[in-house]
C-alpha cells in the first residue's frame, strides 16, 4: 500500500459502513452532518466498502455489526488481515448484544457502540478519543514501545509499566499478579503456512487476549510466542486463576487461516506479589518459570 498523509488534527475523515439509511443518516446527524469536526464519506455493501478502505485513507471506520450479507465484525476483520488500513474500527451493534460486543473487540475493534445509545456528544468524544489513542500507539511504536505486528506492548514498555504498578501495589497494599503465556505450536504453522501463517496466528491471538482483559489490564509481547498479562488490585489470588482459564478458553479454539484450521496450545505461569515476590523482577521471573514448568508437564497453567 502507498505512504498515506497524515491527517488534519482539526478535522478527522470517517468512513461509514451500513445498509440502514435511516439508521445512518441518525449517525451523520450525530456527527455534524461533515460541517463539523468530522468529514463524512458512507459505504454500502460488503465488498465495495472494502474497496473503499483499501484506496482511501480515514482516520476512523465504523461499521454496523449487521450488514445485508456478511457481518460488519467479518468486513473489519478482512480489512485487518489483508492489511487494506490501519485506521481503527468502531463496530456499531444493537442494545443488549453482550456476545457481538465481546465478538468484536476480540476480532480488533478499538470500540463498540450500541446504535440505540447514541447521543451525539458521546458519539463524538468516542470517535475523538479512538483516533487519539490509535495516533498515540502510533508514535510508541515509532520508539519500539509497541509491537508492529500485534499492536501491544513490548518488552521495553512493559518494564516499565510493571515497575510503575509495582510501586503502587507496595504502597496501596495490594495483590499484583504476572500470568506469562507461551503459545504453543507457532513453530508448526509456520512450517505448514510460512511466516505469514505465523504471523496471523500471533495477531489473532493478540487481539483474543487484549479483547478478554479489562481496560486496566497490561497484555504485552514479551518475545516470539511469550506474552505477559499484568493484572493489577487482585482482591484475593484465588481470582487469577478464573483469569487464567479465561485466557486458556479463549486461546485454545482454533482459526481458519487460507481456509485451514490453525491451533494453538497455551501455557501459562502466574506469580503473585507479595505471595510469591518482592520485586518486580522476581514477580516475572517466577511466573516464567511456572510456564516453563507447565510446558516441560504438558500442563496448560502452573502457579509459582
Amino acid at each position: 500500500m502507498p505512504e498515506k498523509s497524515a491527517p488534519d488534527e482539526r478535522s478527522l475523515r470517517l468512513l461509514i459502513v451500513d445498509d440502514n439509511a435511516g439508521e445512518n443518516e441518525q449517525i451523520c446527524q450525530n456527527l455534524g452532518n461533515g460541517e463539523g469536526p468530522f468529514e463524512i464519506d458512507l459505504a454500502l455493501g460488503f465488498v465495495r466498502s472494502l474497496e473503499r478502505i483499501a484506496a482511501e485513507h480515514h482516520d476512523c471506520v465504523l461499521v454496523a455489526n449487521r450488514l445485508n450479507g456478511r457481518g460488519g465484525i467479518d468486513l473489519m476483520r478482512e480489512a485487518i488481515e489483508r492489511h487494506l488500513t490501519t485506521a481503527p474500527f468502531i463496530i456499531l451493534g444493537q442494545t443488549g448484544d453482550s456476545n457481538g460486543e465481546s465478538d468484536a473487540l476480540a476480532a480488533g475493534a478499538a470500540d463498540w457502540l450500541e446504535k440505540g445509545q447514541l447521543p451525539a456528544s458521546m458519539l463524538q468524544r468516542t470517535v475523538r478519543y479512538v483516533v487519539e489513542s490509535y495516533h498515540s500507539r502510533e508514535k510508541l511504536a515509532d520508539l519500539e514501545l509497541i509491537d508492529p505486528l500485534t499492536r501491544l506492548p513490548t518488552s521495553i514498555l512493559f518494564w516499565h509499566l510493571i515497575g510503575q504498578s509495582f510501586e503502587r501495589a507496595k504502597r496501596n497494599k495490594e495483590n499484583l499478579a504476572a500470568v506469562a503465556l507461551y503459545l504453543s505450536g507457532l513453530s508448526h504453522i509456520n512450517e505448514t503456512h510460512g511466516w505469514e501463517g505465523g504471523d496471523a496466528a500471533l495477531r489473532t491471538q493478540a487481539l483474543r487476549l487484549r479483547g478478554a482483559m479489562r481496560a486496566s489490564d497490561c497484555v504485552a509481547r514479551l518475545g516470539g510466542a511469550r506474552f505477559m498479562v499484568l493484572l493489577e488490585n487482585i482482591p484475593d489470588p484465588a481470582d487469577v486463576n478464573v483469569v487464567s482459564e479465561k485466557i486458556i478458553e479463549i486461546v485454545t479454539p482454533s482459526f481458519e487461516y487460507n481456509g485451514q484450521s490453525v491451533t494453538i496450545t497455551p501455557a501459562i505461569g502466574v506469580s503473585f506479589y507479595p505471595l510469591n515476590a518482592q520485586s518486580a523482577q522476581g514477580l516475572v521471573r517466577d511466573a516464567m518459570i511456572a510456564m516453563d514448568r507447565a510446558m516441560e508437564d504438558g500442563a496448560s497453567l502452573r502457579l509459582a
